[in-house]
């Protein structure tokens, strides 16, 4: 992986087109049991691959999904967008995660950052 500049101070990327088959992947710790909205953040790249394939876990089952880049539409002045996964039931601990894979790229898979937005009451 080659790191750049994205959100925050830096993000990975990598340029096999789905050659081979790499992924990293976000394991919080989820110090309150509860309904987490999760995002990932979705640098735009001149040569990012249309499709990126995500694996949303829940510390139980998992879900596979595709984020299109076609569907990602940045506003403002910012280099990507925040890209919403899901809602999910998540337990206490650290058993959930999101994986940011190679799975099926045509292009530049790049992996950012991830955010668990606990449910308010």
């Amino acid at each position: 992986y080659d790191t750049y500049r994205g959100y925050g101070s830096n993000f990975f990327v990598d340029d096999s087109k789905g050659k081979d088959l790499k992924s990293i992947k976000y394991t919080p710790e989820i110090i309150a049991e509860g309904k987490y909205d999760i995002y990932i953040y979705f640098p735009k790249l001149e040569n990012g691959s249309s499709k990126t394939t995500v694996v949303v876990s829940d510390g139980k089952t998992t879900q596979e999904q595709t984020i299109h880049q076609s569907d990602v539409q940045v506003e403002g002045q910012t280099l990507g967008e925040w890209a919403k996964l899901g809602k999910y039931q998540l337990s206490k601990g650290n058993e959930a995660y999101v994986e940011i894979s190679t799975k099926g790229a045509d292009n530049v898979v790049a992996a950012d950052a991830v955010l668990f937005l606990p449910e308010r009451n």
